[in-house]
C-alpha cells in the first residue's frame, strides 16, 4: 500500500468529536432528485446510500434551503414547517449506515 492510499484509509477524528472511517468525502452538490415540494425521494435517499456503502465517511448534501422561498433549484430539498420530515429522517438513516457521517 501506498502512502497516499493509506493516508486515504486512515481514520480522522474531529474537533466536534467525531471520528471518520476514512478520509473520503463526497461533496456538496445538486442532485435534482428532490420531489418538487422539497422532500427527498426514493432516488436521492439510494443515492446516498450508495455513497455510504461506497465507503464515503462523510457526505454532503448541497441543496438544502433553510428558506423555502429562495431554492435554487424546484428539486432542492426544503426545511420548513410541511417539510416530510419522515423521508428527511430517512434519507439521514440511509445516509449514515456503514459508519458514514452526514
Amino acid at each position: 500500500m501506498t502512502l497516499s492510499s493509506s493516508l486515504l484509509q486512515s481514520s480522522l477524528k474531529l474537533p466536534c468529536g467525531a471520528t471518520l472511517k476514512n478520509r473520503l468525502a463526497k461533496s456538496a452538490m445538486s442532485d435534482s432528485l428532490g420531489d418538487g415540494e422539497g422532500n427527498p425521494t426514493e432516488a436521492q435517499i439510494n443515492l446516498y446510500k450508495k455513497w455510504a456503502k461506497g465507503g464515503a465517511a462523510i457526505s454532503f448534501i448541497g441543496e438544502v434551503q433553510g428558506d423555502p422561498r429562495y431554492p435554487e433549484a424546484p428539486s432542492n430539498l426544503l426545511l420548513h414547517d410541511n417539510s416530510n420530515y419522515s423521508s428527511l429522517q430517512l434519507l439521514t438513516q440511509q445516509s449514515t449506515i456503514d459508519n458514514s457521517h452526514l
